[in-house]
C-alpha cells in the first residue's frame, strides 16, 4: 500500500506538513525544560522528520 501510495502528488505534501510538525515538535521540546533525557528526545522527533523529509527526497 504505502509504496503505491508514495508515488502519488499529495503523498509529498502531506509527508512536508509531517515532517514541519515533527520539526517544530522538535524545537518546542526545550520549552519543557534542557535535562539530558529532553536532549534525546528532541533529537528522536527530528529524526522522524528526517524520515519524513527523506520520504520527500528518494
Amino acid at each position: 500500500f504505502w509504496t503505491f501510495w508514495l508515488g502519488t502528488p499529495p503523498s509529498k505534501l502531506l509527508a512536508a506538513w509531517i515532517a514541519g510538525w515533527w520539526f517544530l515538535r522538535a524545537a518546542s521540546q526545550l520549552y519543557l525544560g534542557k535535562r539530558r533525557g529532553d536532549w534525546l528526545i528532541l533529537i528522536g522527533f527530528a529524526a522522524l522528520g528526517l524520515t519524513h523529509v527523506a520520504v520527500i527526497l528518494l
